[in-house]
């Protein structure tokens, strides 16, 4: 008998109102990038890769691919505050400020270092941030 298994990715983007409540704008799955899969199956085979520790998000707009190892034009990175693990569902988030990653952002990806490491995912989007709100970015992994 075949099993086969698969990585999903879902991002949500929430903005906080004035109250600090926080309403979701933006849900988009993505592509787990090929480099991401090894970072994964390296991950069971040794500790050698670092895990996931970072959200970054660019203003690059070429389609996202299997092959992709970096955003297309990365603006700002941040390191994951929070790590959620139940079962086979991996939530990760980080919070832009109202005074950070103010852009439209086009595309976003989790990465395993603060400054280049390997990519796990990459989404294309259209999300104007601005400083009239902080965003809240999730991200969650679920294998199947």
């Amino acid at each position: 008998m075949e099993e086969g298994l698969k990585l999903k990715g879902c991002w949500r983007i929430s903005e906080q109102d004035a109250q600090g409540n926080w309403k979701i704008v933006l849900e988009k799955k993505n592509l787990i990038t090929n480099v991401g899969l090894n970072l994964v199956m390296s991950r069971l085979r040794d500790v050698a890769d670092d895990p996931i520790s970072h959200i970054a998000v660019g203003s690059g707009a070429t389609g996202a691919l299997a092959t992709d190892t970096t955003l297309e034009t990365e603006v700002t990175r941040k390191a994951i505050i929070d790590f959620d693990l139940i079962a086979n569902v991996l939530n990760v988030e980080v919070t832009f400020g109202k005074t950070e990653g103010n852009f439209n952002w086009k595309e976003a990806g989790v990465f395993n270092d603060g400054g280049s490491g390997t990519m796990l995912n990459r989404l294309l989007i259209d999300y104007n941030k601005t400083s009239a709100s902080a965003a809240k970015v999730e991200v969650e992994f679920t294998l199947t």
